[in-house]
């Protein structure tokens, strides 16, 4: 449909963190997971960039 590849930019580190402890299998858990007030997702189509916003730096906004 046009659109291009993406390649997700953090911008404006968040001071928050995330931990993901997901199963009995530790090697798979992630903790301290840096999150960001603004994601740039670049180009998503020819001439048109795209930026996500966290709206007054409130991340529960975003659940």
């Amino acid at each position: 449909m046009g659109a291009l590849s993406i390649l997700p930019q953090g911008n404006d580190p968040s001071q928050a963190k995330v931990n993901y402890f997901i199963g009995n299998d530790k090697s798979k858990w992630h903790s301290n997971i840096p999150n960001y007030n603004k994601v740039s997702l670049g180009e998503v189509y020819p001439g048109i960039d795209m930026v996500l916003m966290l709206p007054h730096n409130d991340q529960k906004q975003l659940v």
